[in-house]
């Protein structure tokens, strides 16, 4: 065996054996019981439109150690933690004080969905689906129309590891963030419709039109010649004037009085 040959095996057991052993200090780490003393909670993301407060947090790992009793670990906690549909990911550890500290990211909502059926619910920027909450409102665009994918559905679709095909969520939450990220668009626009060849339509805060998206292939393209012609064509003709802009067709707009 050559040198640099050595030197490479060399180097390749000695990643293994960290590895190994970062796995083993994780497992003894998610085993570990903990007497929690006080609790401490971090939310990382997102800053608006949070659906659970740090004391909503604290109060989930208090009654599950309640629950359980003294031999709780901290796997147990962070498995409860990140079972609550409003937490995208949760991170648990014991402080040396006796304490504990939680890393929390929730679920922000990007926009509500109105089922036709007239169930609703949420959707973060992945477009996964969660339940609204009492007391909480989000001030996020509401999606309504022709919508037929109820929230069970998408959930248990969500859950299959083996389903990865895009659905009109994905498209939803795409359209909405592109939306919700430039200062114009979020200021102009009221609601997402969905129509019955599954397109979306927005709909202005200001004049009469309807806003005929289509789908969300060339997003970023429709809204750019939209905003050109907000600017250098209804700013002089006024906005009631159509009744309906059409961004579908490449390099042009149709609009209908």
């Amino acid at each position: 065996m050559n040198k640099k040959l050595k030197i490479l095996t060399y180097g390749i057991i000695v990643l293994l054996a960290g590895s190994i052993a970062a796995v083993l200090v994780y497992s003894d780490r998610k085993q570990e019981q903990v007497e929690m003393q006080h609790v401490e909670v971090d939310i990382h993301f997102p800053q608006y439109n949070r659906i659970l407060s740090r004391e909503e947090i604290a109060d989930i790992i208090r009654a599950e150690k309640e629950r359980l009793g003294e031999k709780i670990t901290i796997g147990q906690l962070e498995k409860k933690l990140n079972e609550n549909a409003y937490i995208r990911k949760a991170e648990v550890y014991a402080s040396v004080n006796g304490g504990i500290k939680a890393n929390v990211q929730l679920r922000e909502p990007v926009a509500r969905i109105y089922e036709k059926g007239g169930s609703s619910y949420y959707i973060d920027e992945k477009g996964h689906p969660f339940p609204l909450k009492n007391g909480f409102s989000a001030r996020i665009l509401p999606v309504n129309g022709e919508w037929h994918e109820p929230y069970a559905h998408r959930k248990g679709l969500m859950d299959l590891d083996s389903v990865k095909s895009r659905s009109l969520l994905d498209d939803a939450a795409f359209l909405t963030g592109l939306i919700r990220s430039n200062p114009f668009r979020n200021a102009l626009f009221d609601q997402v419709y969905v129509n019955e060849k599954k397109e979306f339509e927005l709909i202005p805060k200001i004049g009469q039109s309807v806003i005929l998206f289509g789908d969300t292939s060339n997003a970023e393209g429709k809204f750019r010649k939209l905003e050109i012609f907000y600017r250098e064509g209804l700013a002089y003709t006024g906005f009631n004037d159509y009744t309906l802009i059409n961004l579908k067709y490449k390099n042009q707009i149709i609009c209908k009085r």
